[in-house]
């Protein structure tokens, strides 16, 4: 699969301002760190589930899978597929069989794990053995789903905080609150590096970190970020920038 990324240039420099040491760099996950490349779309899911006698519509299966991922997966920190699969059915009033769970669950594991981008194991490993940064993931998505990328990523993570670790959904202040606690930082030592506006740029921003939004399709410019940029590489370019300066 061809991976686009919307050419911005030039990237936007940072401001001179409260130059203190970062310590941290935390990545988001989807769109920044990993992509889903052939999403389950829920006509599909319900094509099977029809098949079987269970009624369900494709909005009724989008909303549920939704509110477990984002609500109840916080709470029962399901650790596999089958589990979280479940529980979206029970979420819909469907006592499922065991043969239809499977096929739900061989779907997903096919079609829906994350697949990393293509520069963003250099600019891990710049980040951890050139700069000495920590270096976090934050999201809410379960760890089943992005063995892929943990798996490339391993050697050079301090620290993954999903939703489960953290309790709540990456939009809940709680979740960076607990990964600055696990690290030991002030918020102004760490930074974040994501593509949506709210969770990876306003709500960092709020705690007084540092963020830098990463630019690929479709995602909308935040004017709140510290700088924008179309690619992980040059975010590690501006991150090095800011300690430099620093240093000075």
């Amino acid at each position: 699969m061809l991976i686009r990324s919307r050419i911005i240039r030039p990237a936007t420099i940072p401001l001179a301002r409260d130059e203190i040491m970062l310590k941290a760099v935390l990545f988001d996950l989807h769109g920044t760190l990993g992509y889903v490349d052939n999403p389950v779309a829920p006509t599909e899911v319900v094509k099977i589930l029809e098949a079987k006698g269970y009624e369900v519509s494709p909005q009724a299966w989008e909303a549920a899978i939704r509110f477990v991922g984002i609500i109840d997966f916080p709470k029962f920190k399901f650790d596999n597929e089958i589990s979280f699969l479940r529980h979206v059915c029970y979420r819909l009033g469907i006592e499922i069989d065991t043969n239809t769970l499977n096929k739900l669950v061989k779907l997903f594991q096919t079609r829906e794990h994350y697949k990393v981008y293509p520069d963003a194991t250099e600019v891990v490993r710049i980040a951890k053995e050139e700069l000495d940064l920590k270096v976090a993931i934050v999201t809410t998505i379960p760890k089943f789903k992005f063995m892929q990328v943990i798996e490339t990523l391993s050697r050079y993570l301090d620290l993954i905080m999903t939703g489960s670790e953290a309790g709540c959904d990456k939009s809940n202040p709680k979740m960076y609150l607990s990964i600055l606690e696990a690290l030991k930082l002030t918020p102004e030592k760490a930074i974040v590096i994501g593509d949506e506006e709210y969770v990876d740029i306003i709500l960092p921003k709020k705690i007084g970190m540092k963020a830098i939004q990463i630019i690929r399709d479709g995602t909308e410019k935040c004017e709140l970020a510290d700088a924008h940029v179309n690619n992980l590489i040059e975010a590690m370019r501006i991150i090095k920038k800011w300690i430099r300066r620093s240093r000075k």
